[in-house]
């Protein structure tokens, strides 16, 4: 039982990078299931050392702050309900961190599977950068999606996140570069990533991504 419960987070872990392209709600499921999965597994293993952490003190206080915050919202309602609900990122963290990925193995096969995502977004925004037009703008995604605005780059899910991702998974993606061996070959992939991956931010529209 204990195993199964370790096998379905870490799995969904790794897909999360994916799930992330088709925009917000899958992957909020995705953690929320990982969270409780976690608080299940606490229980059943009856390990509770997590919550002595000091990162997890942390995320309580932060928690608690928010909520505190709640009472001089103009909509307290929705603001206490946004607050309240907010705890699922930070007990993700946790689980993350303290359960799911706890060897250098499995970091690596994260790593991995954020830079491939990474690199499908990239060729994708080359792919439409190629194509673009003075009158239409940018060219239809790999995956046959247009852009709602002129000037703007689409996802592979018709959703305009194409540079936010980039810019947000960019750094995890150099991790995984760094983790090569031969010299050469990880100088000559971290010239073509970081330098295509700046590309596409910069014409993708998003102003946020490419601060």
């Amino acid at each position: 039982m204990l195993k199964f419960i370790n096998y379905i987070p870490l799995a969904l872990t790794y897909f999360l990078p994916f799930a992330l392209l088709t925009g917000p709600a899958i992957p909020d499921i995705l953690i929320v299931i990982i969270s409780i999965s976690f608080i299940l597994r606490s229980f059943y293993a009856r390990d509770f050392i997590w919550t002595k952490l000091p990162i997890v003190r942390i995320f309580f206080l932060l928690w608690l702050s928010l909520i505190f915050i709640s009472f001089f919202s103009y909509n307290r309602v929705l603001s206490f309900s946004e607050s309240i609900i907010f705890v699922r990122f930070f007990i993700f963290a946790i689980a993350v961190s303290y359960w799911i990925i706890t060897d250098v193995k499995k970091a690596k096969v994260l790593l991995s599977i954020v830079f491939i995502s990474l690199c499908v977004l990239i060729a994708d925004g080359i792919f439409q950068l190629l194509t673009y037009s003075t009158e239409y703008g940018f060219g239809s995604s790999i995956f046959g999606f247009k852009a709602f605005v002129y000037g703007r780059m689409t996802g592979p899910f018709n959703d305009e996140i194409i540079g936010s991702y980039i810019a947000k998974f960019f750094f995890m993606s150099l991790l995984f570069i760094y983790l090569i061996k031969n010299e050469k070959l990880k100088q000559f992939i971290f010239f073509i990533f970081f330098n295509l991956g700046f590309l596409v931010v910069f014409f993708s529209g998003e102003r946020m991504a490419l601060a």
